[in-house]
């Protein structure tokens, strides 16, 4: 069907999602989503005008239809080449208003988190996100009440993404206010869910120690105790460096202390690292040259 009249299916699709019926728009749209599972499809979406029409429906705020365009918009930038030309058509400052306005739909966060994070990995990605909304957004979403756990992990997995550059914890330090530092804190506590604890931690661990956020941390620094103590504790090496990560950064901060069990659970990771790499050590010797057998005594009788 795809390769019948020049690209007939694929138009007569595009036509559809301009629908004023929202019905018929939403199902086109869905369909788009399915085929641009191909690589080939995408790229005729976008010679055809795609992004045109998706940045046109995700301004409008038309829920019904909103969502499943922007599942295609997630779908179209897991594929690198496009993501450069995405940036420069100004979809993050789409996907920052649509995350401010539309905050509360799941489907909305979840693929707007997703396209946040693949458009950031662009050279012109990083700009246009602090040219746009997406981080107010984001954490907009990070302290909503409607917000499920799911929701959650999504948004701290994109932050997690983005504050491993520089530039990108200063401004999400610049954004951040107690309810944001309060809800961050709570999640990494939250060790039923792994992931979003260990995401929630690692973006508490990034933050600058700026006068500012020193204010907002401090009330905090029993509860990230409390937290790290747990992390040091667990067998996975990726929570106990994150606990020790996160130790340093709050060291460089006067007034925090560290509790003498804090102190004690950290010597202890030390002595099991020092264990470990003693064994390695051991299993790396080569084996000791065996010495040749010596000849038996000739019998003389």
């Amino acid at each position: 069907m795809l390769g019948i009249g020049d690209q007939f299916l694929l138009k007569s699709l595009l036509m559809l999602t301009s629908s004023s019926v929202q019905k018929n728009s939403s199902q086109a749209w869905k369909c788009l989503k399915i085929l641009s599972g191909n690589v080939e499809v995408q790229k005729h979406l976008l010679e055809l005008g795609v992004v045109t029409s998706l940045r046109a429906l995700l301004s409008s705020f038309a829920l019904p239809v909103t969502e499943p365009a922007i599942t295609l918009l997630s779908e179209m930038t897991t594929h690198p080449p496009n993501n450069e030309n995405l940036v420069d058509d100004g979809l993050l400052e789409v996907i920052g208003h649509l995350l401010v306005s539309h905050g509360s739909s799941s489907i909305v966060i979840r693929h707007s988190a997703a396209v946040v994070t693949n458009l950031c990995t662009t050279r012109h990605g990083v700009q246009g996100l602090m040219e746009s909304e997406c981080l107010t957004g984001l954490l907009r979403v990070l302290v909503s009440s409607v917000a499920t756990q799911e929701d959650l992990a999504c948004v701290t997995l994109c932050l997690h993404h983005l504050t491993s550059r520089e530039v990108l914890q200063s401004r999400l330090a610049t954004k951040m206010n107690p309810d944001h530092v309060l809800r961050l804190v709570t999640l990494s506590g939250e060790m039923e869910n792994q992931e979003l604890s260990y995401y929630s931690a690692s973006i508490v661990s990034k933050l600058q120690l700026n006068g500012d956020i020193v204010d907002l941390l401090r009330p905090h620094y029993p509860a990230i105790s409390a937290y790290v103590l747990a992390f040091l504790k667990k067998q996975e090496v990726r929570f106990q460096q994150l606990g020790i990560v996160t130790l340093c950064s709050l060291k460089k901060d006067g007034g925090f202390v560290a509790a003498a069990h804090l102190e004690e659970q950290l010597m202890e990771v030390h002595l099991q690292t020092e264990q470990t790499r003693t064994l390695l050590q051991r299993i790396q010797q080569p084996p000791p040259l065996s010495s040749p057998e010596s000849p038996l005594p000739l019998d003389r009788d």
